[in-house]
């Protein structure tokens, strides 16, 4: 059997296509495998009878196929907040031993540091254990005289564009007592040989290699598996997002207000 062209056929130019896929998209509610495979049947249809692609020189439908495609895969997974109940809760479970001494004195500052910093994972911890490019280092921390604060020089993050760097100040408070925290902190490393050049953070206390992402994120998912909550929940914009959704206890609700100014004011300068 001999196939013959239809006597009208026309050539289809990549407005008619551009078209054709969003009509599929709107009005069909097709998926982007399916639309896909309805082009390459009109694409297989012209090039057997007419001898051309009518998709060889578009420009605009691969870019309208991609957008198509990225809308119906963004599925937004539940994050839950570190809030300061959490926060609370986290800090007695080190305090009472979970690691080792050393290890549950860092976590205990890193949970805070991060809750009152707003900050994410990838600010204060690497991520991987051969990328130490942004290692957060023992001397990019100031603990003011009189103890009322700590600052946080930030030299390098996602949302700082320009990679200027911010100082964050994180106040002290009298239900968590960050300040007191970090100052013990730095006294015990210091005092265990550490320099200031040396990472804030570190793996294990017998090594100096910087705290990882995943290291973190497991210690915390284990801390918060042992408080009984669902563990996958929870990521590394945790503390991030909690400025969103915490009820700040009162010793710490300025201190707070305070620092969403300065990283909003900070955002907007860099920008």
């Amino acid at each position: 059997m001999v196939n013959r062209a239809p006597k009208l056929i026309s050539y289809v130019k990549e407005n008619l296509l551009v078209y054709f896929v969003t009509y599929c998209q709107k009005a069909l509610n097709l998926k982007h495998q399916t639309i896909k495979l309805y082009l390459a049947g009109v694409r297989h249809y012209y090039i057997r009878y007419l001898g051309y692609d009518p998709m060889a020189n578009a420009i605009r439908l691969p870019i309208i196929l991609r957008g198509i495609k990225k809308s119906q895969n963004n599925v937004v997974q539940e994050r839950l907040p570190i809030t300061s109940s959490i926060l609370n809760k986290l800090c007695d479970l080190l305090s009472k031993g979970m690691f080792s001494p050393v290890l549950d004195l860092m976590f205990q500052c890193a949970l805070k540091m991060a809750f009152f910093g707003f900050l994410l994972c990838g600010e204060f911890t690497c991520r991987s254990y051969n990328d130490n490019s942004c290692t957060v280092l023992l001397q990019d921390i100031t603990v003011d005289p009189t103890k009322q604060f700590f600052i946080f020089r930030l030299r390098s993050s996602k949302r700082d564009l320009f990679r200027q760097g911010v100082n964050i100040t994180i106040y002290e408070n009298d239900t968590f007592k960050p300040v007191d925290t970090m100052s013990k902190y730095l006294s015990l490393r210091y005092n265990t040989g550490a320099l200031p050049k040396s990472p804030l953070f570190v793996e294990d206390e017998f090594q100096s290699s910087p705290l990882c992402r995943e290291t973190f994120i497991s210690s915390l998912r284990q801390l918060l598996g042992t408080l009984g909550y669902t563990t996958v929940k929870f990521c590394g914009h945790s503390f991030h997002i909690s400025i969103r959704s915490s009820m700040w206890c009162r010793g710490s609700y300025y201190s707070n207000i305070m620092q969403v100014v300065i990283r909003l004011l900070h955002t907007i300068h860099t920008i």
